[in-house]
């Protein structure tokens, strides 16, 4: 520490003024530098519960959904909880969430033959199955594989339930001519090969069985007929 002697009144002054001026330096240095310190040091970060981050994890999924996901999703749950397959078809073609949410670990995709013996069969895991034929624009089923480039390739339904609640969706790629009668009416359904569509007819593109699970259903069987469509 420096020491300062004077030797009369002025330089008792100046020795008085010349402390202040190292005081007031030396505080002022001291406060910068403990202001340094506490800028570089990190934040301490708070420890969350596993409930907290688990429930801070499921925010950021929800918020990852879009609105159609999460309606999808909504509707699909209701239609478990009143056994309505309908409904729920409706919601699982409208939304990949829901697709993910209620498909089987694995698959059995199918493929048969004219004779309808079959031709290829593969257990296919969840997360590699991206075969899903119906896809839904505004309020119609589409195809999600067309086989005619360009055409505007609808898909006709038909589902039927089983007394286990298992259900299964016979589809037909179909095209219509146009000729409406006024509304959601898009005409007559011609099936690929110019043929009028008629419900019930063995002529379908595939069948998709859904099992029951709980109280709800899962995706678990993909079958593919085999078409040969003879003209467009």
């Amino acid at each position: 520490m420096a020491k300062c002697l004077s030797t009369g009144p002025a330089g008792q002054a100046a020795a008085a003024l010349a402390a202040t001026f190292l005081l007031v330096a030396g505080c002022n240095g001291k406060v910068a530098s403990e202001n340094a310190a506490h800028a570089d040091a990190p934040e301490m970060a708070v420890a969350q519960t596993p409930a907290e981050r688990q429930g801070a994890a499921q925010g950021n999924a929800k918020a990852e959904l879009d609105l159609t996901d999460q309606t999808s999703l909504g509707a699909a749950e209701a239609a478990c909880k009143s056994g309505d397959p309908n409904a729920f078809f409706d919601a699982f073609i409208r939304s990949k969430a829901v697709q993910k949410k209620y498909t089987a670990s694995s698959i059995e995709y199918v493929l048969l033959q004219a004779d309808s013996s079959v031709n290829r069969w593969d257990e296919v895991k969840a997360a590699d199955y991206d075969a899903f034929p119906i896809v839904m624009e505004d309020y119609y089923r589409k195809s999600a594989q067309p086989l005619r480039p360009g055409g505007d390739e609808h898909v006709a339904i038909e589902l039927n339930q089983g007394q286990n609640e298992a259900f299964v969706v016979e589809w037909t790629r179909v095209i219509y001519d146009g000729k409406s009668s006024g509304g959601d009416d898009l005409g007559t359904a011609y099936t690929l090969d110019g043929k009028p569509y008629k419900p019930g007819e063995p002529t379908t593109d595939g069948k998709l069985f859904f099992k029951a699970v709980g109280d709800c259903w899962q995706l678990s069987t993909d079958t593919r007929n085999h078409r040969i469509y003879t003209s467009k």
